[in-house]
Parts: C-alpha cells; sequence; structure tokens
C-alpha cells in the first residue's frame, strides 16, 4: 500500500472495508464568504418562531384552570401575556397596554333593568 493510499481511506477492521475519507474541496469565492458570515434573516425567523411556540405551550402551564375561549393575547410592556377576562381582576386589566378592548374592559358595567 502506497502512503497516499492509505491517506485516502480508512479501514474498518471488524468488516475489513475501505472507507474513503477524502476531504471535500470548497470553490467559494471571497463574496460567498461574507454572505456566510453574515447573520442571516432565517435564523432570526426561527428564534421568533420558537419564542411564539413557547408562549403558546406556557398557555398549559399558567392558566391551567382557564376556558381557552375566555382567554385573550394581550401585552404588557411590549410582551405577550394571557389574560383571562372572567378570572382576572381589574388590577391585572391596570397593568396591561391599553387598547380599546382593554378600555372596554375597565369601563362599568350598567345594571340591567
Amino acid at each position: 500500500m502506497d502512503l497516499d493510499e492509505s491517506k485516502e481511506y480508512m479501514i474498518n477492521w471488524s468488516t475489513q472495508e475501505r472507507i474513503p475519507i477524502r476531504k471535500k474541496v470548497s470553490c467559494e469565492t471571497s463574496e460567498q464568504k461574507d454572505e456566510s458570515s453574515k447573520p442571516t434573516d432565517e435564523s432570526e425567523k426561527i428564534r421568533k418562531l420558537r419564542e411564539e411556540l413557547e408562549f403558546y405551550k406556557s398557555l398549559f402551564v399558567t392558566r391551567r384552570n382557564s376556558c381557552i375561549f375566555n382567554l385573550k393575547i394581550k401585552k404588557m410592556n411590549g410582551k405577550n401575556v394571557w389574560v383571562d377576562r372572567v378570572r382576572d381582576q381589574r388590577e391585572d386589566f391596570l397593568k396591561l397596554d391599553m387598547d380599546e378592548e382593554v378600555e372596554e374592559w375597565l369601563q362599568p358595567i350598567r345594571c340591567e333593568r
């Protein structure tokens, strides 16, 4: 066996099989290397999707006893939170970022006769 040949193959001693181990030569230009070093938009999308997934999974931890149809997604300090219209108190609504629906929840309910 030549020395060059031993560098190109690895031998599996249990099966006596020769496995090629040549390194692939990449033909990247300098422009392609610059593009690959930049953070990709795909990784940002993946990170956001993971955060959203974790938020939806938190529903089963934080709001175990709530009915799904009573829950709303609202913002508190710019972050998504689950709000239960039936179980949460007025103080909880005051902590939320204000929008039309939250303002409506804070209005007193008129008594019907």
